[in-house]
């Protein structure tokens, strides 16, 4: 009884030095320093928020560098950039300019005493618009045009005088003289009306209708003259001088109607008629009923039959 005693009893021996062993480790454990911190970022969300602020300082800096380095290759400055000047009411260029699409501008001037120079590669137009923004002007130089649209067309000098205006409804001149130089003159589809037309000195001047009439009409009186030269008037069928209120006059040294037929006189004289015509060196002017004048001898009567006076 005694053997088997003493042999049941070994185990919880163990065991309880086992159990004081444990409690003896943990607290060593628990009064040993605890070693170097170590760095851990933990999760994985930790480590790609890192890395996404990396990434964002790293293009950040690129950015940065490329942007004082374009301002410093522009030479951007507070007053502009480069050779363009922006100060208060517009802005100032030196050199040349190149507009990739329109330019909208209320006033376009160049520095004193220095010329403005506009090209395109295509065509150039100015057009002005509306407070609706509909075009009411419009100025186009194209290929070897240059068009204008608008209600009036006004050219003045320096004084704001008008040298030359053209609407729907006139063309004026305002010039002291309107000169023709084309070799074919001048055409015109309706009527003119002018105080004074003349000529160069070294040319003639010529009225002429191909097709149609040619009217002269004064609300005073009409002057030709020639101070050099011969005045000519050639028609085909009639040339009529009409005055309603008063008389057509011909004042000059000498007034000649040529080609005049004459009639067979009839003789006061015995003397044949061959005779009297070849001697007659003067005749009368006779004129028919409708107006139209023939020769008559000197000493005889003033009588034309119908083949004269038809």
């Amino acid at each position: 009884m005694v053997a088997k005693e003493s042999s049941s009893c070994e185990p919880n021996a163990k065991w309880k030095e086992n159990l004081k062993r444990a409690i003896h480790t943990t607290k060593a454990s628990e009064d040993v320093p605890p070693p170097n911190v170590v760095w851990n970022f933990g999760t994985w969300r930790r480590k790609a928020l890192y890395g996404i602020i990396t990434i964002l300082v790293i293009f950040t800096t690129i950015n940065l560098s490329l942007t004082l380095w374009m301002m410093r290759s522009m030479r951007f400055s507070l007053d502009g950039i480069g050779d363009l000047r922006i100060f208060q009411g517009g802005m100032h260029l030196k050199g040349d300019a190149a507009f990739l699409n329109g330019l909208r501008t209320s006033k376009l001037t160049s520095p004193r005493k220095k010329s403005i120079r506009i090209e395109s590669g295509q065509n150039f137009t100015v057009a002005t618009r509306d407070s609706n923004g509909r075009v009411i002007n419009e100025m186009n130089l194209g290929d070897g045009r240059f068009d204008v649209s608008a209600k009036e067309f006004r050219i003045t000098n320096s004084k704001k005088e008008v040298v030359f205006l053209a609407n729907q409804k006139e063309v004026v001149v305002g010039a002291e003289v309107l000169r023709v130089t084309g070799q074919g003159g001048a055409v015109f589809d309706g009527s003119i009306q002018t105080s004074l037309l003349r000529s160069i000195s070294t040319k003639d001047l010529r009225l002429e209708s191909l097709t149609r009439t040619v009217r002269v009409l004064a609300s005073q009186g009409i002057r030709l003259d020639s101070r050099a030269g011969d005045i000519n008037a050639n028609a085909w069928n009639d040339i009529k001088f009409v005055s309603t209120g008063g008389s057509v006059r011909f004042e000059g040294a000498s007034v000649m109607f040529q080609q005049l037929r004459t009639v067979v006189p009839i003789l006061k004289s015995p003397i044949s008629s061959a005779s009297q015509t070849r001697t007659h060196q003067v005749f009368q002017v006779c004129v028919c009923s409708n107006g139209k004048l023939f020769l008559a001898a000197a000493d005889s009567f003033c009588i034309g039959d119908s083949t004269v006076c038809n």
